[in-house]
């Protein structure tokens, strides 16, 4: 898959926390709002519960998509495309479904397109997944959509998919918020689409009611870790699994995973979700996980995502609060840009507007991210999408990619990253997406003599799956660099 080639804001603070490091952003982001009350996108359907907003390349343009679903009324999924014409929309399923919040968006059936996947809420105790079926328009009947589980108890708040085991396979990791908040584990079938229902087993019983999950490699181990309701879960064997605490209390939770300060473990960002709370993000020290604390207190922070917002290099991560029930007409949406060195610029994007399930997304191809949002009840039924506009953010200079050099850009099979160093020192090379998640690891704490060094990516995921067209980043990090480098994949 890889290969290697040496040459040679105004709330206080918590006391008993580590206090935040503010700073001023070099220049403020600017945003265009579409929205469905402005008239410029559609509404999904006529409903009042909007419970889930799922973000991914549906048509294979590399272009971010993103779907709704509505849990009363019909049509229960509906998928929207940015066209310079204006928001096309299309519908994924024409039927009422419980569809709770959560989901994914990935090739299930290994056809090279994205497929959808999402569950049941309080009163289903199914989960599905729908097979794409390529270009548009899509079918009179939408999507054709299969059970994955049609038995136990309801809820189904939260899914992610990963190769949890390091098999070279994915499974399906989901809570089942109403059998006692366990958290299953469901390998994908050999034949998706002839299999109904997956086969899934209980690996974790939690003692509170619990939320949120992401992915992410936790202790650098090479595998993909379970990151969700205040622990991360570690595989060691089989169906075996170790949760591992971040923090006691962090249960009913938004999660985000990224590495905000070079170097060691990523950190941790964990938001109140459907309860009222503290934002704090965590740093290992080696023996537990240091909080630090960005607000006491956000009411319903529902939304929860990271990237690389403003171009400089770094991750950043957006925030929203809910407004009924949450914060009412001081519901808050943020930006945090990371400056560096655990300090973060705080940048407002709204106040009043609620949001549930935002998302971080490019969804008109500029290679800027935008904030997809949606609230859950009020001011349902409708869509809130800020488009970024280059000029705010790009007064702040991309950080130098210094001695690096991607060849092919754009490629289409396969390029590779030539680093050169005056010095010997130890690097680690990963490639990340548009959305700031890690897509593979080309180096892991790999020690470079002085000389000229190249780096062959094949446009691969960590599991081995293709990766869709679109806008990655090199992201090089060691004692005394972290650069940065942007290639385009292209089929």
């Amino acid at each position: 898959m890889f290969g290697f080639r040496s040459g040679g804001g105004g709330r206080q603070v918590l006391l008993s926390l580590t206090l935040l490091a503010w700073a001023t952003p070099a220049a403020a982001l600017q945003w265009e709002l579409n929205s469905s009350s402005g008239g410029e996108i559609p509404v999904p359907n006529g409903g009042t519960q909007q419970t889930a907003c799922v973000v991914g390349d549906l048509d294979g343009d590399g272009i971010d998509d993103f779907v709704v679903g509505e849990r009363t009324l019909t049509p229960s999924l509906v998928a929207y495309f940015w066209r310079p014409s204006g928001w096309l929309q299309a519908v994924i399923d024409p039927g009422t479904l419980d569809v709770e919040a959560g989901g994914v968006i990935v090739d299930i059936d290994g056809d090279g397109d994205q497929d959808l996947l999402l569950g049941g809420d309080n009163a289903s105790n199914q989960m599905w997944w729908w097979e794409n079926p390529g270009s548009l328009p899509y079918p009179p009947g939408g999507w054709t959509r299969r059970l994955i589980k049609d038995s136990g108890r309801t809820h189904h708040h939260d899914q992610a998919v990963g190769d949890f085991d390091g098999d070279g396979e994915l499974e399906l990791a989901f809570w089942n918020q109403n059998d006692s908040d366990r958290l299953f584990l469901a390998d994908f079938p050999a034949d998706p689409r002839a299999t109904e229902p997956w086969s899934w087993v209980e690996i974790f019983n939690a003692s509170d009611r619990i939320e949120g999950m992401t992915t992410a490699d936790i202790n650098l181990d090479g595998k993909t870790d379970i990151v969700g309701g205040g622990y991360w879960f570690e595989h060691t064997g089989g169906f075996n699994y170790t949760p591992h605490l971040i923090e006691a209390g962090r249960t009913y939770t938004r999660t985000v995973v990224g590495q905000f300060v070079p170097g060691g473990r990523p950190e941790i960002v964990i938001s109140p979700g459907d309860a009222d709370g503290p934002l704090r993000w965590y740093q290992w020290d080696g023996a537990v996980w240091q909080p630090t604390e960005l607000d006491p207190w956000l009411e319903h922070g529902h939304s929860l995502s990271l990237g690389d917002v403003d171009h400089d290099g770094r991750l950043d991560f957006h925030v929203a609060e809910m407004h009924s029930p949450g914060a009412g007409e001081q519901a808050e949406s943020r930006i945090y840009l990371n400056q560096g060195g655990g300090v973060f610029a705080l940048e407002t994007i709204s106040v009043g507007l609620g949001n549930h399930e935002s998302r971080l997304a490019d969804v008109n191809g500029d290679g800027w991210l935008d904030v997809v949002g949606k609230p859950f009840s009020f001011n349902a039924p409708g869509v809130n999408v800020w488009l970024q506009v280059p000029g705010g953010a790009s007064a702040v200079p991309e950080r130098s990619a210094g001695s690096l050099a991607v060849a092919p850009n754009p490629f289409n099979a396969r390029c590779s990253l030539r680093l050169q160093t005056t010095r010997p020192q130890v690097v680690t090379i990963a490639v990340h997406d548009v959305r700031g998640r890690q897509v593979a690891t080309l180096a892991t704490g790999v020690r470079l003599a002085e000389g000229e060094h190249e780096f062959v990516w094949d446009g691969r995921t960590q599991a081995g799956a293709a990766s869709p067209s679109g806008t990655y980043f090199f992201r090089v990090s060691g004692s005394d660099r972290a650069d940065i480098v942007k290639v385009v994949l292209v089929k």
